[in-house]
């Protein structure tokens, strides 16, 4: 097993983003929403985050799954590919475009286990999302580091959202969404 040295809890990162406005504008049209775009001032909408506070890593640092080499915020597990496994979400108050922001990632829990794959290692990052001295939106994400190979296939989430829209993600909606996120993950474009 490893030790709190090798698994980084603790580890946290810190990153700004002044929440420009053409971003959320991009996304609007890319959905074909209705109604007007937002525009500086206005509420980010819930999820919409996801295109901000952007890591962007030169090639020399990304790894081979898409993201940014491990061994510095998150330590390098010797396992080559992260995947999402899940995640929660909490939304205290709407963020405001226009309005600077920070994002402080922690490492909450590291464990280690063996699966059909082999060894796995999941990793749980928190996420705060901060603006004008408090806490807008908190996010966990469990992420899970394993050998490269064929990725296994996804179950269907049993329980039920509260709220839920189904959008059909065709190649140039993942296209413009991944753009827009600045994820280069490979899920994102490996047929």
């Amino acid at each position: 097993m490893m030790n709190s040295i090798e698994t980084g809890l603790g580890n946290s990162l810190t990153l700004e983003d002044g929440l420009e406005p053409g971003r959320a504008q991009a996304l609007h049209a890319s959905l074909g929403l209705s109604g007007p775009a937002p525009e500086l001032g206005s509420e980010l909408p819930a999820f919409w985050h996801q295109m901000y506070f952007w890591q962007a890593h030169v090639p020399a640092d990304t790894g081979p799954d898409g993201h940014g080499k491990t061994g510095s915020f998150i330590p390098d597990f010797g396992l080559e590919q992260r995947m999402w496994a899940g995640g929660r979400l909490r939304i205290d108050c709407r963020l405001k475009l226009g309005a600077k922001a920070e994002k402080v990632s922690t490492v909450d829990d590291v464990t280690e286990k063996s699966g059909r794959a082999g060894r796995l290692v999941f990793a749980t990052i928190r996420h705060e999302l901060r603006q004008g001295g408090r806490t807008a939106i908190t996010e966990f994400q469990s992420l899970v580091y394993r050998n490269s190979g064929r990725s296994p296939v996804p179950r269907p989430v049993e329980d039920a959202a509260d709220h839920s829209r189904t959008i059909a993600f065709d190649p140039v909606l993942l296209f413009r969404y991944s753009a827009l996120t600045f994820n280069s993950h490979r899920i994102h474009y490996d047929v």
